[in-house]
C-alpha cells in the first residue's frame, strides 16, 4: 500500500474564533490529493461542509496563497457525524490514532483508488445537502440511493469475487451450451435466455447486505430501515404527515445514516469507535470491527 512509503504528518487542527486552521505535511507529488483528502476527511468526520477560505501551500521554495469565497448560509449547518472528535479508552488513553489512520487511508484512496474516494465523497456530499432540504422525502430518497450506490460501487465488485462458486458457474455454462444446441430457437431468443441464465447467482444489494450482516459490518435493523426507506421513496403515498409519522421517518433516517457510515468506514478499513445510531439522538459509541480483508488491512 502507499502508506508503506508515504511520509505524512498528522493534521494539526486549531479552532480559532470564527474559523478553524488546519495544517499538514506530506511528500506526495500532487498537493491536490492532500487538499481533496482533507476536505472529505474533515467534512465527513465533523458533519460539516468544509469551505476553505485561505489555502497556503508550499512546494519546495515556492509558496502559493489561494483566497476563495465562502457561502455564509452553509457555515453553521451540519449533520450528525459518524465519529466523535475526542475519544478516550478505558485507561484514559487517547484514541486519536484511529482518526489519523482513517485520514491516511482516505488519502491513499485519493491517490490510488479514485473509484472508492469519488464514490464515498460524492454520496456523502449529496446526503449532506439533502439533510437541509425542506422536503424530508428528498433526504429519504437520497440516503437510500446513497447506500445502494456504495454497495454497487465498492462492495459488490469485491463480494462478487469472494462469493464466486466455480462449480455453480460451470453448471450455468453447461446449461447455456445445452440451450444453444436446440435448433428451433432463433438467435435473439437464445441470447436473451443465455444472458438471463448468466445472471443466476449474481451478487445484488440484498445478497451483499446479508453477507455484511454475517460479518457484523451492518445490522438487521439497518437493513430493514434501508428497505423501508427505499420502498417508501420508490412508491410514495399521499398520506397525512402527522408528528408520529415524521418521528418514525426521521428515526429510520438516522438508522439508515448509521448504515451508510458503517459502509463508508469499513471501506476505509476503519476499526475505531463510531456512533451506534440505533435511534434518534443516540450518542452511544461502539467499536467498528469491520472485515479488513475486504479492503486490505489499515
Amino acid at each position: 500500500m502507499l502508506s508503506q512509503w508515504l511520509k505524512l504528518s498528522r493534521p494539526n487542527i486549531i479552532r480559532r474564533d470564527g474559523y478553524t486552521q488546519v495544517s499538514c505535511h506530506f511528500n506526495g507529488s500532487n498537493v491536490e490529493d492532500l487538499k481533496e483528502a482533507l476536505l472529505f476527511y474533515l467534512g465527513f468526520t465533523s458533519g460539516r461542509l468544509i469551505q476553505p477560505y485561505i489555502i497556503v501551500q508550499q512546494n519546495g521554495h515556492t509558496i502559493e496563497t489561494i483566497i476563495s469565497s465562502v457561502d455564509d448560509t452553509l457555515v453553521y449547518q451540519e449533520i450528525p457525524p459518524p465519529v466523535s472528535d475526542i475519544v478516550y479508552g478505558v485507561n484514559k488513553n487517547s484514541l486519536d490514532n484511529y482518526h489519523f489512520d482513517l485520514f491516511r487511508n482516505i488519502l491513499n484512496a485519493r491517490m490510488s483508488d479514485k473509484n472508492l474516494f469519488e464514490s464515498t465523497f460524492s454520496q456523502w456530499s449529496r446526503i449532506w445537502h439533502s439533510f437541509h432540504s425542506y422536503e424530508i422525502g428528498v433526504l429519504m430518497l437520497t440516503l437510500s440511493v446513497a447506500v445502494e450506490g456504495i454497495l454497487n460501487d465498492i462492495f459488490i465488485p469485491k463480494l462478487t469475487d469472494i462469493l464466486k462458486d466455480d462449480e455453480f458457474e460451470a453448471k450455468k455454462e453447461k446449461i447455456i451450451c445445452s440451450i444453444r444446441s436446440i435448433a428451433d430457437i432463433d438467435g435473439d431468443h437464445l441470447n436473451s435466455i443465455s444472458k438471463y441464465i448468466s445472471k443466476w447467482g449474481n451478487v445484488h444489494s440484498k445478497r451483499a447486505i446479508e453477507f455484511l450482516i454475517k460479518k457484523e459490518i451492518v445490522t438487521s435493523q439497518q437493513r430493514k430501515c434501508w428497505i423501508d426507506l427505499r420502498n417508501s421513496s420508490a412508491h410514495p403515498k399521499l398520506v397525512k404527515i402527522s408528528e408520529g409519522r415524521r418521528k418514525k421517518d426521521y428515526n429510520q433516517i438516522i438508522i439508515c445514516l448509521g448504515m451508510f457510515y458503517c459502509l463508508v468506514l469499513n471501506s476505509y478499513s476503519y476499526k475505531g469507535p463510531l456512533y451506534a445510531y440505533e435511534k434518534v439522538k443516540d450518542n452511544r459509541l461502539v467499536m467498528c470491527f469491520g472485515d479488513g480483508s475486504l479492503f486490505g488491512s489499515s
